[in-house]
């Protein structure tokens, strides 16, 4: 159950990128983020690495998004301030969710040690 809520924060980085795939008219995308972590189910050393490097793909994507959004809402002459701070979180928790790779757990899982 513990290993449940240490890669919580993994998986909902890519659903959330799955959402927004989804709001889009992206199935192909949506599939690919809703699917890509049963990758972590797999015990190879190579699969922390995968995992790591599509979350720094999806910041720079939301990072992309988020530049799009602030344009049309400041083109609109809408409120862009709250949205660049929610914008900011879901980057900041998409980085910040690797660092669940380097826990006791998921360190033992995928290299053996600890």
């Amino acid at each position: 159950m513990a290993m449940v809520w240490v890669v919580m924060p993994i998986v909902l980085s890519y659903w959330l990128q799955a959402a927004h795939f989804l709001r889009i008219g992206n199935g192909v995308g949506f599939w690919c983020s809703f699917l890509f972590p049963l990758l972590l189910v797999i015990k190879a050393r190579w699969v922390p690495k995968v995992v790591m490097l599509g979350l720094v793909v999806i910041s720079v994507n939301w990072v992309f998004v988020t530049y799009q959004i602030l344009v049309e809402r400041l083109m609109q002459g809408g409120d862009w301030l709250r949205m660049l701070l929610i914008m900011g979180f879901v980057i900041c928790f998409t980085l910040m969710s690797m660092a669940m790779f380097y826990t006791n757990a998921l360190t033992r899982r995928y290299c053996g040690m600890k």
